[in-house]
């Protein structure tokens, strides 16, 4: 079965976490290594869903997901190449706060919650990293959190990614935005136009991988 591949490396990501955490005790005041603990998080529970979607039977909504992943990816490599990353883990946090408490359609009490978690974590900053943040919260709204650095993530995978990482992203890309070949692309029968779960072949395996 595919999960004696799957389950160990969730198993070996969740134990690195914990050895970290083990190594460096948790600061309110380290927003950094705030941010790559929730990177981390998320792409745990996106790879146990596409492991479980895989085995499900449905590889080619996995292949939506593997995207996801990458993204999540492509947000720690922007932290880690960002020349000011601790204000670049301030706007992963909180820029889609800052957009969210903005809109008017939520109550008064939700948008001031927003501003509140702002406040708690600006204090937390050294005063020089304090007011560039406090810029950060009256910037224009942007489609990608670590902009004006980068403009896309695809940006950010040109600059520092391996080709083979390219080319991965493009093709995941594909799917994500569910076109024919991307939707098809992790399914061992491709032309099978069959809307019921399907048997994990080498082409659905290799997604999990």
């Amino acid at each position: 079965m595919p999960s004696i591949f799957h389950e160990p490396a969730v198993d070996l990501a969740v134990a690195a976490q914990r050895r970290s955490t083990e190594l460096y005790p948790p600061q309110d005041s380290d927003i950094i290594r705030d941010v790559f603990f929730v990177l981390t998080h998320d792409a745990v529970c996106v790879h146990r869903a596409i492991g479980t979607l895989v085995d499900s039977g449905w590889s080619a909504p996995g292949a939506v997901l593997f995207r996801t992943l990458m993204d999540i990816s492509v947000s720690a490599v922007a932290l880690n190449h960002s020349e000011r990353p601790k204000l670049a883990a301030f706007r992963y946090l909180y820029s889609g706060l800052r957009r969210h408490s903005r809109d008017v359609s939520l109550p008064a009490t939700a948008g001031r919650a927003m501003f509140n978690e702002i406040r708690k974590r600006l204090k937390q900053l050294s005063p020089e990293d304090r007011a560039e943040a406090t810029s950060v919260v009256k910037e224009k709204d942007r489609p990608y959190w670590f902009a004006p650095e980068w403009g896309s993530p695809s940006e950010v995978i040109e600059l520092f990614a391996s080709n083979e990482l390219k080319w991965t992203y493009m093709q995941v890309s594909a799917a994500a935005h569910g076109t024919f070949l991307g939707m098809r692309l992790y399914r061992d029968d491709p032309d099978k136009m069959d809307i019921n779960p399907r048997p994990v072949g080498p082409r659905a395996f290799s997604l999990e991988l």
